[in-house]
C-alpha cells in the first residue's frame, strides 16, 4: 500500500485545530476530540489555493516509518487523486465539504 501524501497546511494563529503533535494521547491515552468522523464528506487543501473533495477513510492515522508519537488527524480519500493525510484538524487544511 502507498504511503499517502500531506495536505498542504498552513500555520494557524486561532489555536483551534488539533495538529499531529498535540493530537498525541494524554498519560490516560485520551486524544482530542476530531471534527470529523469517518465516512465524513470534507474538503480538503492541497495546493496554495487548490481544495479538492474526499471522504475521511482513517482516524488518527500514522505510517510505519513515523515515530510512535506522532499521528495525522485524519487519512482522506480524494475524489480525483491519491490519498492524503491532513496534518491539523484545521479549517485552514481541511473543511466539511458543502452539500454536493
Amino acid at each position: 500500500m502507498a504511503a499517502a501524501s500531506p495536505a498542504l497546511s498552513a500555520s494557524s494563529d486561532s489555536g483551534a485545530g488539533v495538529d499531529a503533535r498535540a493530537a498525541r494521547p494524554s498519560a490516560t491515552g485520551a486524544r482530542p476530540e476530531l471534527r470529523f468522523a469517518e465516512g465524513q464528506r470534507v474538503t480538503a487543501r492541497v495546493g496554495e489555493d487548490d481544495w479538492q473533495a474526499g471522504t475521511v477513510v482513517g482516524l488518527w492515522y500514522s505510517e510505519e516509518d513515523w515515530p510512535a508519537t506522532e499521528v495525522a488527524p485524519y487519512k482522506i480519500a480524494l475524489d480525483d487523486g491519491p490519498d492524503i493525510y491532513a496534518p491539523l484538524d484545521d479549517d485552514l487544511v481541511v473543511r466539511a465539504a458543502k452539500d454536493e
